[in-house]
């Protein structure tokens, strides 16, 4: 959704600019057009991650199938619900998931 906002938003800032005696409106537009621009390789690159993450998500969600534990199970699912958010990288979710995953082995 931001693309086009910075896009529409470029081209009336550069029409905007050389039609009107605000000239700075120009730079506004160009500001504008380099945000889309920066937002379109941005939504690509988080897609990218996403689908390359797939497998391993399924993979993880087959093994919290077998977790039995409930006090395990709403570790993980916390744990990936911070991975949505941001908060942790996809080396600290395995991280995490094989500390869980040993702990329910040792039996704690």
């Amino acid at each position: 959704m931001s693309v086009p906002a910075f896009f529409f938003a470029g081209i009336i800032g550069l029409a905007g600019g050389a039609s009107t005696s605000f000239s700075d409106l120009t730079v506004w537009g160009v500001v504008s057009l380099i945000l889309a621009v920066l937002s379109y390789f941005g939504r690509r690159e988080k897609r990218k991650s996403r689908e390359s993450l797939a497998p391993a998500r399924t993979q993880m969600e087959s093994r919290l199938e077998m977790t039995t534990t409930k006090d395990i199970r709403s570790k993980i699912l916390d744990t990936v619900e911070l991975y949505k958010r941001g908060y942790l990288t996809a080396e600290q979710v395995q991280r995490l998931y094989e500390e869980l995953l040993t702990e329910r082995l040792a039996g704690r």
